[in-house]
């Protein structure tokens, strides 16, 4: 009878053990999913802010022709800010360009493909910005139609490029969204608006 009650108590204790065992094992294994799934989420929103910020950086490229244009002097300080503005704007558009093309190759050449569009725009925008006279009106701040034109296909493709880099899209080989990517055919923009009438002064840079 006490071997009975023995084996008994040994059969309750071992499935105690058993449940206990699996209880804390699905509690580790549950966290463990909860922390992965926490550190996935925080990695994309983290890859969704540095995307955000290489298209910010080039929206910002694109609005320092303006900037330039309607500057309200030509003293040193005022030259020395702007170009010190455009130098930065440079370097941030090339760091994000090299972020972008090491965490996807397809995308970082989907996004120098932009670039270089927007540069054929932006170059001669700057130029003829620095060239032109500064305000010296609130009338005069109104530049149209100077400007790199309407930049908005390159970043619109740009934007459909990076969708590719979030939820299940992530895992798609790099060869297929590169072959996606390029079968949309070049990169084109709306031909420039041209350039606006100049406020130099007479005998002044035009």
């Amino acid at each position: 009878m006490s071997a009975l009650v023995l084996a008994s108590g040994s059969s309750s204790g071992a499935l105690t053990v058993t449940v206990v065992t699996a209880v804390l094992g699905s509690s580790v294994v549950a966290g463990l999913l909860t922390a992965f799934l926490t550190g996935l989420r925080g990695l994309a929103t983290a890859r969704r802010d540095q995307y955000a910020a290489a298209i910010e950086s080039l929206v910002a490229w694109a609005e320092y022709p303006y900037r330039v244009r309607r500057r309200v002097d030509d003293a040193p300080e005022t030259l020395s800010r702007l170009a010190g503005l455009g130098s930065d704007l440079q370097e941030s558009v090339s760091r994000h360009r090299a972020w972008v093309g090491a965490e996807s190759p397809a995308v970082g050449e989907e996004l120098g493909r932009a670039i270089e569009a927007l540069r054929s725009r932006i170059g001669p925008a700057i130029a003829e910005a620095w060239r032109s006279g500064p305000v010296t009106s609130a009338a005069e701040m109104i530049v149209a139609p100077f400007g790199p034109g309407d930049l908005s296909p390159g970043l619109d493709r740009l934007h459909s490029a990076i969708k590719w880099r979030f939820g299940l899209r992530r895992v798609v080989p790099n060869w297929f969204v590169r072959w996606r990517l390029t079968s949309a055919g070049q990169l084109t923009l709306p031909p420039s608006p041209g350039p606006a009438p100049s406020t130099a002064p007479s005998g002044g840079p035009v």
